[in-house]
Formats: C-alpha cells, structure tokens, sequence
C-alpha cells in the first residue's frame, strides 16, 4: 500500500539544500504518476537546522543587546556602538574563513560561535576606553585612537593568544571524537583572530571618523563600586606575598571541591529526541504475511497518539540492518511533533509500552534518536555504465 524512499546525505553536504532540492525533483516528477498517489514528507531534518541557525540568530542579538547594554552604562553610547560592532563583524569573517576552508556549518561550529560571543569584545573594550582617556588629555580622535591601537597592541595581542593557546591542543584530538569536536578549536582560534583585526584595525579607524574632540581633562566622578575597587586592589599590591598564596589556595580548592562533588563528566548529555524507533522481536517459523500483521498490530495500538508527528512501519524477512538482532520481524520509526508542545519523550515511550503490553509473542524494544558523531561506510564503490548489462 505504500512505497518508501529513504534519502541520505553524503558527508559535508548541506542538509537543507539537499532537502529542497529532493523536494523540487519529487514535485516534478508527480505531473506523471496516478491521480491517486498521495506524497508525504517524514523526519525532514531541514526543521532542525533552521531552528539551530534561528537559536543562534538570537543568541547574536542577545549577546550584541547585553553587551551594549553594559558599554553604555560603563562608556557611553557611541562606545557601546563600536563595541557591538565587533561581534558581527568577527562572526562574519570566521564564517567567511570556514566557508573558505570548505568546513560544514554544523552544531559545532554553531555551538563554537556562541561560546566565543563573550571573548569577542574584550580587546576592543580596552582599545575604545584607552581611546576615551586620550582624548580627554586634549588629543584628536585620529591620534588618540591611533594611540590606543599601538599602545594597547601588545596588552590585547598578548591576552587572545593565551586563550588560543588553550583551545591548540584540541586540534590534534585524536580518533572519532577528534573528527567530531575539531571544528570547536578551529572556529574559536578563526574567530578570535578576526576580533584581534576588528580590535586594534577597523574598530580604532571606525572610532576615529565618528568620534568628536571632548572637553580636555574632564572629571569623571568615581563611583561606590570602583572606589572600594581600588581600596582593595591597594591592599592586595601592597601584600603581594599573600595575596599569591590565596590565589593558590584558590586553584587547589577549586580542584578538590570538583573532585569531592562534580557530577563527572558526560559526553552527551541526554537530550528531548525528535524521532523513536520501536523494534519489534518475535521468534518462531513466521510467514512474511504474519510478521506484517504483527508490525501492523503494534502500530495500530500507538497510532493514534497526539504527540506523533509521522509513524513508518516496515516489516521484514531478515533483520533490516547491521545494528539488529536476527529475530527483529520489523521496525515502526516515530517522528515526534515540537518538544515545546509535547510532553517528554520517557513518557510519550512509557505510555506505549502500556499500550502495546498486552499483546502475546512478541518482545518490544523502545530506543530513542541517539545523538553524536555517526561513523561512514568503511568502503565506497561508486559505478556508471550506459549499458547496464
């Protein structure tokens, strides 16, 4: 009654072009099949993509929002501007830079992206307040914030190549796990690099051409929170000794407390899945008919479930797949609908195993979508002829 096409995407190709262009050859081929024939699109992870790339999108703008929120309250508005500049201005070039290099945006690259939103604005902070502080000395905007760039090179060079040196080890990760997270260490150092230019090159020369010459020597009023600052930074300077030690004591205590009441360490954390999958196992000389109307049977105790998107049901002669046991007689895929509007996955499974419990000769077993690195074909053969024969 129904004919399925499974489609699967290479390594490195774009799922949702990929997609929609299956999409577009299905919708001009239907022109020459049965009036009939009904077409349905399942499990399109295309959805999931997009909902990543719009998760970034608003981690971008919460970020840009936040941190302009702080600039101005700190420098002023027109610092916040040149600050806020310096986020999407590194974005783009480090996607540039992995679009140039051939690299996929997938769920590292994204996850990478949001993890250096912070790191981003750090040297153009201190090269914009450098900056402020030269031109209340009486300095044009042109040279204070030439000043600033040669001044403060060094200090800001100095401070992003210690956080790469963290993040170069992880290049040389070695295995599946390797090929897996090496585009986190990769996106990071690009995008680091590019707020270093955007810091100490376009930031000062875009400062320069909208900054106007402020009143010379004007006094800022020292508030609550800098004043006890400086209280206590002066009584650490002037006990070097010990303020060595307490920092030391710090580190080890950090150290221990994690090992005394860390929770470990978990590669992938557990996750709301988007699809399911229940094998069906059942032993005995079965006809192909009978493990149909077995397949058939389980699918209707679960069909009607409103947190099911799609339910595909197959049933099998052999076991239909490398990763199956030989007594599995079919399989029925579930696709869930929003984990936003649904309830969770344990429970949607728990209530399908109450359903389907009464049901005699048979073994179900219930697996969620696992996620993380999934390992290709050992070997490829790839073949073309015009005469088949």
């Amino acid at each position: 009654s129904a004919v399925t096409l499974e489609v699967k995407k290479r390594v490195g190709a774009n799922i949702i072009e990929t997609i929609a262009r299956v999409r577009e050859i299905v919708e001009a081929e239907r022109v020459h099949w049965p009036a009939g024939i009904q077409v349905t699109y399942m499990q399109d992870k295309s959805d999931q993509i997009r909902d990543m790339l719009s998760d970034l999108q608003n981690n971008i703008l919460s970020a840009i929002i936040l941190v302009m929120i702080v600039i101005i309250a700190a420098l002023g508005m027109r610092s916040a501007v040149l600050v806020g500049l310096a986020i999407p201005g590194a974005f783009l070039t480090a996607i540039l830079a992995l679009n140039t290099l051939d690299y996929t945006m997938n769920i590292v690259v994204l996850f990478s992206l949001i993890l250096v939103v912070g790191m981003l604005v750090d040297g153009a902070i201190v090269v914009i307040e450098f900056a402020d502080r030269r031109i209340g000395e009486g300095l044009s905007p042109i040279e204070a914030f030439a000043s600033a760039a040669r001044r403060m090179s060094w200090p800001v060079i100095a401070s992003t190549i210690t956080t790469l040196a963290v993040f170069t080890p992880l290049l040389f990760w070695p295995g599946m796990v390797g090929e897996f997270m090496k585009f986190l260490p990769i996106t990071v150092i690009i995008a680091l690099t590019a707020s270093l230019a955007m810091a100490l090159v376009f930031i000062p020369v875009l400062g320069s051409a909208i900054t106007w010459r402020r009143a010379v020597n004007k006094v800022v009023p020292e508030g609550a929170v800098t004043r006890r600052y400086v209280q206590l930074l002066n009584r650490l300077l002037h006990n070097p000794g010990k303020t060595l030690i307490a920092a030391l004591l710090a580190m080890i205590g950090a150290y221990v407390a994690y090992g005394q009441f860390g929770k470990g360490v978990e590669f992938f954390p557990a996750v709301e899945p988007e699809f399911a999958l229940i094998q069906v196992h059942a032993r005995g000389d079965l006809s192909v008919y009978e493990k149909d109307a077995i397949v058939r049977q389980v699918e209707q105790h679960v069909l009607d479930m409103g947190d099911l998107q799609s339910v595909y049901a197959r049933s099998f002669n052999t076991a239909g797949g490398e990763n199956m046991a030989e007594d599995v007689i079919g399989v029925i895929q579930l696709e869930f609908i929003n984990w936003e509007v649904r309830r969770p996955s344990a429970k949607i499974l728990e209530e399908m195993r109450r359903r389907t419990v009464d049901i005699p000769g048979i073994q179900l077993e219930f697996r969620k979508a696992e996620e993380g690195p999934s390992g290709g074909k050992p070997i490829q053969v790839e073949f073309s002829a015009r005469d088949f024969q």
